[in-house]
């Protein structure tokens, strides 16, 4: 009697075991390479039967109950950062000094997505996502930090699984710096309302497509 020559049901297992260790030992990071598809991987199922086409994907989807984790806090913190991240771009309207909106210009101009960090006071030309670390700090409210680390930095916890995230993806991270434009010139002229409006469709936004993203391929 043939005997198949590869295990699906303890590829899952042992891969999706393995990568969640990986992830635990990097502090909670990891990046991943697939050869081949992701999906529809008919090639690998002829050549290694019991390989199933889906294998790669069903084996991420292992992952689903960590993505449940991390988008539950996700949506709790970008809801906060809903409520709050309005009102410090409008007053980083009123605020900016031609220092503060040159240094903005050039953090916007530089067009890497990178993690917020735990430091608010961010290094100039970071990426995309210090742009919201400069409206804080020019600010200048002392009392602002601990408010970020307390907000900002667990909604960024969700880009430590393993996927490709919407602002990762091409045709939105145009979108961002569409919408981060949008606000710099409200800051640059010092237009308080049109910087809080900018903003709150900023972040609706990025509720809304991480929602609809987690909807489609996490669940």
């Amino acid at each position: 009697m043939l005997k198949k020559g590869f295990d699906n049901e303890k590829y899952l297992k042992m891969q999706s075991e393995h990568i969640k260790e990986r992830i635990a030992q990097f502090g909670n990071k990891l990046y991943l390479e697939f050869g081949g598809k992701l999906f529809d991987d008919f090639h690998a199922s002829r050549v290694l039967p019991g390989f199933e086409p889906d294998s790669k994907l069903q084996m991420l989807l292992q992952l689903k109950d960590q993505a449940e984790k991390y988008w539950r806090q996700f949506e709790l913190s970008t809801k906060a950062r809903r409520l709050i991240e309005p009102a410090i771009a409008k007053q980083a309207a009123f605020m900016a000094t031609p220092e503060d909106i040159a240094r903005l210009e050039r953090i916007y101009e530089n067009d890497q997505v990178v993690i917020e960090g735990p430091n608010l006071y961010v290094e100039e030309g970071r990426g995309l996502q210090s742009f919201h670390g400069c409206l804080w700090e020019i600010v200048k409210n002392p009392l602002l930090e601990p408010v970020w680390n307390a907000v900002v930095l667990p909604s960024n916890e969700i880009r430590t699984l393993p996927l490709i995230f919407p602002v990762d993806q091409e045709l939105n991270r145009e979108q961002v710096r569409i919408q981060h434009g949008n606000i710099l010139e409200a800051v640059k002229n010092h237009d308080g309302e049109y910087a809080y409006f900018h903003m709150l469709v900023h972040c609706d936004w990025i509720y809304n497509t991480y929602k609809q993203y987690f909807d489609e391929f996490c669940r």
